[in-house]
């Protein structure tokens, strides 16, 4: 068995920490803002909102009952994708509130609208206040997790810190999980210098879950050991894909019984299985943690064989429009690398493949996200 799974004394007791989050979640409907905000004890929630709280024009009504017909809940089996405007999450499950207008898509889980406004005391800036910021034009790129984000946000007023994603903004400094219970996973972050200037062998951080380099993430301390943000927080402890019929489990080491090579039913690339892994144990199939993925734009990203590099833009919500002076028409935030036909950058003159950009689907005018902020 491996060492992290291996039998250890409890360095924790339960009762002492009762809001402790404990990973990995069951399947993709749960994530962290759930698990922070939802109310256990079903108050009565509002049939309507005012949508400007949340710098959207319309009023938002709620959905609380599942009906025949309602085509607003993601389904990567159909290839349907609805993402939450606030956390950039699959919503898969009532309750969550949609626009009243018929004709815009803005929609956001019950539970992110019910951030507070202000947060105080964060570990990664504790001497100010931070305050919610609902929506930010464009693409900003978070402060902690340095990845780009399209939802909700949380900065600071009294200096120029940075901007802080939802999902850093409430990050939690302590969990557990599955792969190592019974010891505390404590957070950890590399400060700028160390993690973009060269680094000396024995200072590199490798996170155990995947291999990579971990800039952030969390450490037992008493075994020593790494595990990166994303592995920790992003991978739940079940997926469904297309792919398969039947629901995929996260597997820490080789499947029993299982003497051949391990190959990726989705990329068909061979892979080590002493690093964690998604596997159906009726179909004995594999897959890259990466690879199985519900967001349908990662999917789009299976050219990079990185799984670091496929969770860039688990934070963007692609399909998001925009006014913008002088021009006639909104422009939709799309992939760069989908459009790369499509030229040049009207601002730069750069090409527009490989990045995110604004475009307008109905004269083709469009720009680097970049180049428009």
């Amino acid at each position: 068995m491996p060492a992290s799974l291996a039998k250890t004394q409890k360095n924790f007791i339960d009762e002492d920490h009762p809001n402790l989050i404990r990973c990995p979640f069951p399947d993709e409907s749960f994530n962290l803002m759930m698990q922070r905000f939802i109310q256990k004890d079903k108050p009565s929630i509002k049939r309507e909102i005012d949508g400007a709280v949340f710098g959207h024009p319309h009023p938002l009504i709620l959905v609380d009952t599942l009906h025949k017909g309602l085509d607003s809940l993601h389904d990567p089996m159909k290839k349907v994708e609805v993402l939450c405007d606030g956390c950039v999450r699959p919503v898969m499950d009532v309750p969550f509130y949609m626009c009243s207008q018929d004709h815009c898509s803005f929609i956001l889980h019950e539970w992110c609208t019910r951030l507070p406004s202000k947060i105080q005391h964060h570990p990664d800036h504790p001497k100010h206040t931070l305050v919610f910021v609902p929506i930010l034009k464009g693409v900003f790129y978070c402060t902690i997790c340095y990845l780009p984000c399209s939802g909700f946000a949380y900065i600071c007023k009294q200096c120029d810190y940075g901007i802080f994603d939802i999902h850093c903004a409430f990050i939690p400094d302590v969990i557990t999980h599955e792969a190592h219970p019974n010891h505390l996973l404590k957070r950890f972050r590399l400060d700028f210098g160390r993690r973009y200037m060269g680094r000396h062998p024995s200072q590199r951080i490798i996170c155990k879950a995947c291999g990579y380099l971990a800039d952030t993430g969390y450490r037992c301390h008493t075994c020593d050991f790494y595990f990166d943000t994303k592995c920790a927080l992003l991978l739940p402890r079940t997926v469904r894909h297309k792919y398969d019929k039947h629901s995929l489990s996260l597997r820490y080491f080789p499947a029993e019984n299982h003497s051949s090579k391990y190959f990726c039913e989705i990329c068909e690339d061979e892979f080590n299985p002493t690093k964690w892994f998604y596997h159906c144990s009726m179909c004995d199939s594999s897959m890259h943690t990466a690879c199985a993925s519900q967001k349908l734009h990662c999917e789009q990203s299976q050219y990079i064989k990185s799984s670091l590099n496929v969770f860039i833009y688990i934070n963007v919500k692609f399909g998001a429009t925009r006014e913008i002076k002088d021009h006639p028409h909104p422009v939709t935030l799309v992939r760069g690398w989908i459009e790369a036909a499509d030229g040049q950058c009207m601002a730069c003159h750069r090409p527009l493949e490989s990045d995110i950009i604004y475009k307008c689907m109905q004269c083709k005018f469009a720009f680097h996200q970049s180049c428009l902020t």
